[in-house]
């Protein structure tokens, strides 16, 4: 009995210091990226969003991006903090949990934790956020932790942040993309869309296919509602402008959205309309109001004088997302330009629903600059993909020195590094809007300059000039756009159009 009671005993000690070796087992897994290391649990995979300065990792509840953010005279680890939480002064959709700053390791970490409007036709919506920014001297660590449910009382993000350090100077970078060339012409794909009718598909092999010649078009700010003005700058510089640009605001009053007749207008005149369509502020953010259904009316009757109109239109939706003017940017939602892209695929999806891609050529849009230009906000951030895209839209302004801070710049100034980040997209390229002040420099060198030179960026198939200005708060013009300023400037542009 005493001998089978020793047995008893030890079989029940084994199986304790089993259980305890079990349970004391790390179950995660350790993750060495952008110069950090931490460690995750195994469910977590990285996802294949990950690029420079930035990593994505996703299991079945969480989303968590790691940014790498460089701290230096021009942008001080404060700045960095206070700016990116600006949506916060959006109380109406983003509740603020807790704000705070901890130290784990040795390292000072700002803690912030909200959750926003939940959004009712996004697939896997993450409201709730945690977002620790981690002091490396050099630079700021991001980890932005976003889930599908309340973060809970366990509070697990912490065990990230406290296996979390910065590797050597040594440390091992496969992470990095190696550098690329620029894609030679060829690499660029122009693939007409099966769901195109034939005018689409032609307007778009014509003006975007591999051996399209450079077209220009032009925003008359009363084209196309009338067009006696455009008619007149035609006639000035002896070319008629295959493009035009119209603009377009989501309302809750769906007349606003009885297009069609501009867009047969258009048509008439033969012109091909790229059509602006944004949001306005409101109380809140529009954003979500539109991923909850509430503008539905507005884009349904939209879409529908589209179809009544059967004409092609580019279609540039929320443009410039990458600036923090636009409501729809990241700097807005949470810091989140997740968030535009569901608002793109959300209102894509309607136009699919309605049968109406037939008539649209995508134009996806990010501003020249990014405005914060954090990691977190650069344009790539907020690409909805290849699938939703045809043309990749540039924009990029002399805005001339008329505002503290701005500088004259030339084309291939702003134009150089603009192109060739473009060109990783595989994508046909087109200027959506563009032009030079008149204040701060010599206006008809500048343009007389860039006719010499457009030429060299060979997969730019379309230039649209914004002829008018931007006033100041006190109602002067701030910035003199205008295509036809002066007679000499009327002659340069004459003489190169054609």
């Amino acid at each position: 009995m005493k001998k089978l009671f020793v047995i008893l005993w030890l079989i029940i000690l084994f199986l304790s210091i089993s259980a305890v070796e079990l349970l004391g087992k790390d179950s995660r897994q350790l993750i060495q990226v952008l110069g950090f290391e931490f460690k995750l649990l195994e469910t977590f995979k990285m996802s294949a969003e990950t690029m420079d300065n930035m990593a994505v990792f996703i299991d079945d509840t969480w989303r968590i991006e790691v940014y790498r953010q460089p701290i230096g005279k021009e942008l001080s680890k404060a700045a960095y903090i206070n700016y990116s939480k600006g949506f916060l002064c959006n109380t109406i959709d983003h509740q603020k949990q807790q704000e705070k700053t901890i130290v784990i390791n040795g390292f000072e970490i700002h803690l912030l934790q909200w959750f926003r409007t939940p959004l009712l036709y996004v697939q896997k919506d993450y409201p709730y956020y945690v977002c620790a920014d981690i002091d490396c001297g050099n630079v700021v660590g991001t980890i932005l932790f976003k889930s599908t449910v309340p973060f809970d009382k366990t509070h697990d993000y912490l065990a990230v942040l406290k296996s979390f350090n910065v590797l050597k100077p040594s440390y091992n970078r496969t992470w990095q993309r190696s550098a690329e060339p620029l894609l030679k012409n060829n690499d660029v794909k122009t693939i007409a869309q099966a769901y195109w009718n034939e005018e689409t598909k032609n307007i778009y092999q014509h003006y975007f296919g591999e051996d399209s010649a450079l077209t220009w078009g032009i925003f008359e700010p009363s084209a196309p509602y009338d067009f006696t003005g455009l008619h007149i700058l035609e006639e000035k510089v002896a070319y008629q402008f295959p493009f035009i640009v119209q603009y377009s605001h989501f309302s809750k009053d769906a007349t606003r959205a009885l297009i069609g007749d501009d867009l047969l207008s258009a048509r008439n005149e033969g012109k091909i309309v790229e059509l602006s369509l944004q949001t306005t502020d409101n109380d809140g953010n529009m954003v979500y109001d539109i991923l909850n259904g509430q503008y539905d009316e507005f884009l349904q009757t939209y879409i529908a004088e589209i179809k009544r109109a059967q004409t092609t239109v580019l279609m540039r939706f929320c443009n410039e997302m990458n600036g923090d003017w636009c409501a729809y940017s990241g700097y807005h939602t949470s810091r989140d330009p997740e968030v535009f892209k569901e608002l793109y695929y959300y209102v894509y999806r309607l136009f699919e629903e309605a049968d109406a891609l037939a008539y649209t050529i995508w134009v996806w849009n990010p501003n020249e600059k990014s405005f914060p230009d954090f990691v977190w906000n650069q344009a790539q951030r907020y690409y909805p993909g290849d699938d939703y895209v045809d043309v990749i839209g540039l924009t990029g302004y002399n805005t001339g020195n008329y505002y503290q801070g701005e500088q004259w710049r030339e084309f291939t100034a702003i134009y150089d590094t603009l192109y060739e980040n473009a060109l990783i997209y595989q994508k046909p390229l087109m200027i959506t809007e563009f032009a030079c002040s008149s204040y701060g420099g010599d206006k008809e060198a500048w343009v007389e300059k860039m006719f010499e030179t457009i030429g060299q960026y060979e997969q730019i198939k379309v230039a649209i000039w914004w002829s008018s200005c931007d006033w100041d708060n006190k109602g002067n013009v701030a910035r003199a756009y205008w295509l036809d300023e002066t007679e000499e400037l009327i002659d340069i542009f004459r003489e190169n159009l054609q």
